[in-house]
């Protein structure tokens, strides 16, 4: 199991711990639409995170399509119980180094 599946199975849980295990401690997270960093470092991660996980504690995520390809993993995701909306469909990008998530590109919600 790669560290990406890591990280969703640990979102469904809950599992806050078990999440930032899967990121870098250098982590970097962009908007896809427009390559704005909105998150960095494992700390920072931390603390959105876990707001999200109580405030939307039915939040689920699964892979509706996946493309591999070197250290890059290309996902279209399917997050249920998130926000104002029943579902939705977003692309993220994760670069993968030394089995960490050291960067992520998210949204273009579709």
């Amino acid at each position: 199991m790669n560290v990406v599946d890591r990280q969703f199975i640990a979102f469904n849980n809950r599992n806050l711990d078990d999440f930032i295990s899967c990121y870098d401690e250098d982590i970097e997270v962009f908007l896809l639409s427009n390559n704005e960093r909105i998150t960095s470092g494992t700390a920072e991660l931390r603390s959105i995170m876990s707001k999200s996980f109580e405030e939307y504690p039915n939040a689920n995520t699964e892979v509706i399509s996946r493309i591999e390809n070197g250290n890059m993993i290309i996902n279209l995701e399917k997050i249920v119980n998130h926000g104002n909306t029943n579902e939705i469909h977003a692309i993220s990008i994760y670069e993968i180094s030394h089995n960490k998530i050291v960067r992520l590109w998210f949204g273009s919600r579709v």
